[in-house]
């Protein structure tokens, strides 16, 4: 028991979880395959889906592990929007197609297909009828998804030459918000199309790249040039910084707004003052997340940085889930298995879904000779009382 202890405590310090506030994650000292981070998902458990220029990086606090286009049916290696549904399903735009995880089963989507003339997305998110909603990155197409049926809108329809959709949000009464890349600010609600652009609103340009909606309704826009504020009529504007190139927004649970900026790093705001933290890898900031503990999470070029105002601890990086443990992962040879009570049962899938073999695991650590195993990425799925638990991982 002494050295099962030892041994995980080494592996912790060796991952950096230690009281601090800010670590940061990257090639070097990770399991990412990338340091550039374009997206963070959390899931309900609390451990995070990243994606990157090299693949889908699922991160559980302990074990890393990749999925790309030679070890999985991923379609595209650069990973530029994640989105979890209410059932659990992981969406994920890449640069070469649109794919679904559920489970353990893959669908790709075939594009361009018919009604989608586009295989890039850089924008999503699901609204409350369970409708998927995607932004082109390179033009004004907008598509929504249910059933197998796509549907497609232009915003290029309002006389805008439009270079991209950055950012979907739904609001609490279903609508659809759209922040454009030459087209401002835009609605979807009922069937009709509301627009917001330099001319005719309070916006100072009309290149848009975040939006967040609030509590009350205001909407928090970020552009290339300001952060606006917007009440919840879009009636009155109201200027809270002038900022470059502001790429991501969030607000978190005391109601600080984050901003991230491409070339300025990463700011927040109390609601009177400003402040610039400057501790990133990195100044060009990719995306934000904040997970269910209120560590935030930032995606740079140079990596993937967390930060928490009461300190890092290890619970603070894992997740409910990590009542299992796999390390080493990935292995060549055998798995350590940390159960944090006696399962029920526990079996080896493919990730294809296909059974491999059952385990016969203990409280406590038990070990796995796993020699026989191709090379590959594989599921260990664990059924406990009350809970299944599933844990990736990687056969050299």
């Amino acid at each position: 028991m002494k050295n099962m202890m030892c041994l995980l405590f080494s592996m912790l310090l060796t991952y950096g979880y230690s009281q601090a506030e800010w670590k940061t994650f990257n090639k070097s000292n990770s399991g990412l395959p990338s340091d550039t981070v374009n997206s963070i998902a959390i899931q309900s458990d609390g451990s995070r889906i990243i994606g990157t220029n090299a693949g889908l990086v699922f991160f559980d606090g302990i074990n890393w592990t990749v999925f790309n286009r030679r070890n999985s049916p991923l379609p595209g290696d650069t990973v530029q929007a994640i989105y979890i549904d209410g059932k659990g399903n992981k969406w994920i735009c890449t640069n070469n197609g649109l794919a679904c995880l559920s489970g353990i089963q893959w669908k790709v989507f075939d594009l361009p297909a018919e009604g989608v003339t586009v295989k890039s997305f850089c924008a999503m998110t699901m609204d409350t009828a369970g409708i998927l909603w995607l932004g082109s990155c390179s033009n004004g197409l907008v598509y929504s998804y249910i059933d197998s049926q796509w549907n497609s809108f232009s915003l290029e329809g309002f006389g805008q030459t439009v270079f991209g959709t950055r950012q979907i949000v739904v609001a609490p009464d279903n609508s659809k918000w759209f922040a454009s890349n030459g087209c401002g600010i835009l609605e979807y609600n009922d069937n009709t199309w509301n627009i917001w652009i330099k001319s005719t609103s309070g916006l100072p340009n009309n290149s848009a790249s975040s939006i967040v909606i609030d509590s009350l309704g205001n909407k928090w826009i970020g552009t290339y040039t300001r952060i606006m504020k917007a009440d919840s009529g879009l009636k009155t504007w109201t200027t809270i910084k002038s900022i470059t190139d502001t790429r991501a927004m969030m607000l978190d649970k005391n109601g600080v707004l984050w901003a991230g900026t491409y070339g300025g790093g990463l700011f927040d705001y109390n609601g009177q003052t400003w402040k610039q933290d400057t501790v990133l890898p990195d100044k060009n900031v990719k995306c934000l997340a904040i997970d269910h503990r209120g560590t935030k999470w930032i995606g740079t070029q140079k990596g993937l940085t967390t930060y928490n105002e009461n300190g890092l601890g290890t619970r603070d990086i894992l997740p409910a889930s990590a009542s299992i443990l796999v390390f080493p992962n990935p292995s060549s040879d055998s798995l350590n298995i940390r159960c944090g009570r006696k399962p029920i049962s526990a079996m080896i899938y493919s990730i294809r879904g296909e059974f491999i073999r059952s385990l016969s695991l203990e409280n406590g650590l038990n070990q796995s000779e796993i020699r026989s195993l191709s090379e590959g990425i594989y599921l260990l799925r664990v059924i406990e009382e009350g809970s299944t638990r599933t844990v990736k991982f990687v056969k050299q």
